[in-house]
C-alpha cells in the first residue's frame, strides 16, 4: 500500500455517496457522484488506516439503512477503522475554535457565499438532495441526530435565514419528527427549501470542525466535494492522490461488479467483498496496482486482477463507458460529444437506456465533465486534503 497518505480519515457524506452512486446506477449519476465515488474507491485501493471523520454531535440513536451496512462492512473487512474516541475537552476545545472562526463577520459571509453557490449547483445539488431526500437519507440523518442542524448553532442559523432564534428552535425541534421530515420530502415547498439550507449549513459548519480536528491531530482529510469551501482555511500543502492506470482500471471493474448486482443491499456488499479480494491480494504481494506504458498493458493487468481477485464479471457496456471515462482522468473530456455518440454512447443509449430523458442526462453529464473538471497528470482529480 502507499504510505504517503495512511494516516487520516473520510467523512461520512463520502461514504454516503458510495450508497448514492450505487443506488442511482450509472445512467442516473452525475459529475460530482462519479468524481467521488471513484476518488473515494482509490483510497480505498491504495491506502490503510483510513478512519472514519469524528461528530461533534451527540448521536444515540441507532439508524438501520444502506449506509450503516456499508459502514458495519467496511468496519468488518477493515478497510475503515472506527476513530478512537475524542475527548469530550478536547471536542470543546475545537468547537471554540469553530465557532470563533464562523463568528468572524468576513467568514460568516464567504460561508454563507460559499453555500448559495452550493445550492445553486443544478447539475449537482439539486440530484444529490433529490436522492437524500426519496430515499430517506433525510429521515436517517435527523434520526441519528436528533434534528437536521444542531441546537447549538441555532443563532448562526437564525443570521442566515433571517429568522428569530426561537423560530429557529422550533424549526430545529420540528426537523427530529419523522411526520414533519414525510411531509416536506413530500411538498417540496419554501420549508423544505429552509429547513435543507440550514441542514447544509450546517454540514459545511461541521467540516470546519473536520479540519480543527485534522490539524491537532496531524491527519489528513479526505472531504466530500460539497464541503470543499474548507481548503480555503487550511494553509498548509495540498495532497493529490495519483493512483496508477492500473489503480483506476481496477477500480472500475469493483464499481461495475456492483452495479451489476439487483439490490442496494447487494451492491454494497459486492463493493466491500471487492474491495477486500483485491486489498488482501495486495497485501499477500500476489498483485500490484503498478503503472502501466499503455492502454493495452492497463487492461491486461486489470483483467489478471480481476481473475486473481475473484472479482465478479461486469457489464461489458458499462465497462466501455467508465473505462473510457477513467483513461480521461474522470476530467475533461479530450474528444468532441459528436466522436463519443458515434462510438460508445450507443451502445449505452440502445441496449441500456429506455427512454429520451435518460440519454439527455448522460450528454448534459458529459458536456459537464468536460467543462467542469480538472486533471492531474495521472489522470485523477486533483483535491486539497488539508492538514498532513
Amino acid at each position: 500500500m502507499n504510505n504517503s497518505i495512511t494516516r487520516g480519515f473520510i467523512d461520512s457524506a463520502s461514504l454516503s455517496q458510495i450508497v448514492q452512486f450505487l443506488d442511482l446506477g450509472f445512467k442516473s449519476n452525475y459529475e460530482l457522484s462519479v468524481k467521488t465515488m471513484y476518488e473515494v474507491t482509490c483510497v480505498f485501493l491504495l491506502t490503510d488506516f483510513q478512519h472514519v471523520a469524528p461528530t461533534w454531535i451527540k448521536q444515540s440513536n441507532i439508524v438501520s439503512d444502506a449506509q450503516d451496512h456499508l459502514l458495519n462492512q467496511l468496519y468488518e473487512k477493515m478497510i475503515v477503522k472506527p476513530f478512537p474516541k475524542v475527548k469530550p475537552e478536547d471536542t470543546l476545545i475545537l468547537e471554540t475554535n469553530v465557532r470563533n472562526w464562523v463568528n468572524d463577520e468576513d467568514n460568516f459571509n464567504n460561508l454563507k457565499k460559499a453555500l448559495e453557490k452550493l445550492l445553486s449547483d443544478e447539475y449537482n445539488y439539486n440530484p444529490w438532495i433529490d436522492w437524500v431526500a426519496r430515499s430517506g437519507a433525510l429521515l436517517s440523518h435527523s434520526k441519528l441526530n436528533h434534528g437536521l442542524f444542531e441546537e447549538s448553532i441555532t443563532d448562526l442559523i437564525s443570521k442566515l435565514l433571517s429568522l428569530s432564534e426561537r423560530e429557529v428552535t422550533d424549526l430545529q425541534s420540528k426537523s427530529s419528527k419523522e411526520n414533519f421530515i414525510v411531509n416536506i420530502v413530500k411538498e417540496r415547498d419554501d420549508v423544505f427549501n429552509t429547513v435543507c439550507k440550514a441542514y447544509m449549513f450546517s454540514a459545511l459548519l461541521r467540516s470546519s470542525f473536520h479540519l480543527e480536528f485534522a490539524n491537532k491531530n496531524d491527519l489528513h482529510l479526505f472531504y466530500h466535494p460539497f464541503r470543499s469551501y474548507i481548503s480555503e482555511r487550511t494553509k498548509t500543502t495540498t495532497l493529490p492522490i495519483e493512483p496508477t492506470n492500473t489503480a483506476q482500471e481496477v477500480a472500475a471493474k469493483i464499481i461495475n461488479s456492483a452495479l451489476n448486482q439487483s439490490t442496494l443491499i447487494e451492491k454494497v456488499d459486492t463493493y466491500v467483498d471487492n474491495l477486500f479480494r483485491v486489498r488482501s491480494n495486495i497485501n499477500s504481494g500476489r498483485i500490484s496496482l503498478q503503472q502501466a506504458n499503455n492502454n493495452e498493458v492497463v487492461c491486461k493487468n486489470a483483467e489478471d486482477i480481476s481473475r486473481i481477485a475473484g472479482i465478479p464479471l461486469a457489464n461489458k457496456n458499462y465497462e466501455r463507458v467508465i473505462g473510457f471515462l477513467i483513461s480521461m482522468g474522470i476530467g475533461r473530456l479530450l474528444v468532441p460529444i459528436k466522436i463519443l455518440s458515434e462510438t460508445i454512447l450507443p451502445d449505452i443509449i440502445n441496449k441500456r437506456i429506455e427512454d429520451i430523458n435518460a440519454s439527455r442526462r448522460i450528454s448534459n453529464w458529459i458536456y459537464t465533465l468536460r467543462e467542469k473538471i480538472g486533471l492531474l497528470p495521472s489522470g485523477l482529480l486533483k483535491r486539497d486534503y488539508g492538514a498532513k
